[in-house]
């Protein structure tokens, strides 16, 4: 296991009288131990049943703060602290005096399911259609208990290829060489037109990058380009994107 490249990871935990899985635990007990890792994709329930002891329940931000500095991508969170009363469940034969709940995730979301769904998740899940030029977005807001949805549909044959959900806005990248910039509540922002066709997209930090095939390139090589957009200030950035001889971008 500690020579995994790639980990997915889908889990439900329940503790009594312990404490809230964070990102701090999270390096301590996995990632420290997987030198080669280099994809990591999770969402992680903790529900934390208060018997006899009493704990600090952490703020979001607290949580927020355990990722910072240990390698992590954009991640999501939550937690939420529920008093018990007498005419509450009881765990096991011991009566609950409360329970906090804790999610933490890799953003973009990508599993297809949530364990304790609610107007606590800030943020949206994209939703593949067997119609290549549709996509369909379900979004949940903090402050509004109802969930939105709205789907786009794309013209003249262009298929879906490539969907990248950010921290405010999602891109969509098209069989025709074009990115759009679609607001979390389903206002297109802008198109973007590629030279060549998409490769990949990625999102970090307010900067988009975008990877594509270069109008032109030497036999039986890959020419490879690059749009670095800068979504704060919307300002971007083009260029070449160099390979090593005989190497292919995957």
């Amino acid at each position: 296991m500690i020579n995994l490249e790639e980990l997915i990871l889908f889990l439900s935990v329940i503790r009594i009288d312990s404490t809230l899985i964070d990102g701090i635990e999270l390096y301590d007990q996995v990632l420290v131990h997987m030198l080669h890792l280099n994809k990591f994709v999770f969402s992680i329930n903790t529900a934390v049943f208060i018997v006899k002891n009493e704990i600090d329940v952490p703020s979001n931000q607290d949580i927020q703060d355990s990722f910072i500095g240990r390698g992590y991508a954009q991640v999501g969170s939550f937690a939420h602290f529920e008093p018990r009363t007498s005419k509450d469940r009881i765990f096991g034969s011991k009566q609950t005096k409360a329970v906090v709940i804790s999610h933490i995730y890799s953003l973009p979301y990508q599993f297809e399911s949530f364990l304790y769904l609610n107007n606590s998740f800030q943020g949206a899940i994209i939703h593949a259609s067997s119609q290549t030029g549709k996509c369909l977005c379900i979004l949940y807001q903090s402050r509004d208990s109802n969930m939105r949805e709205w789907t786009i549909n794309t013209e003249n044959n262009d298929k879906i290829e490539l969907v990248n959900l950010c921290e405010d806005f999602i891109a969509i990248g098209t069989s025709q060489r074009l990115i759009r910039l679609m607001s979390l509540s389903g206002i297109q922002q802008c198109i973007i037109r590629l030279q060549g066709s998409i490769v990949s997209m990625s999102y970090y930090q307010n900067q988009l990058w975008i990877i594509h095939h270069s109008t032109q390139g030497l036999p039986k090589e890959q020419a490879m380009s690059y749009v670095l957009l800068n979504i704060e200030n919307d300002r971007y950035h083009t260029g070449s994107l160099p390979l090593i001889p005989k190497t292919k971008l995957i």
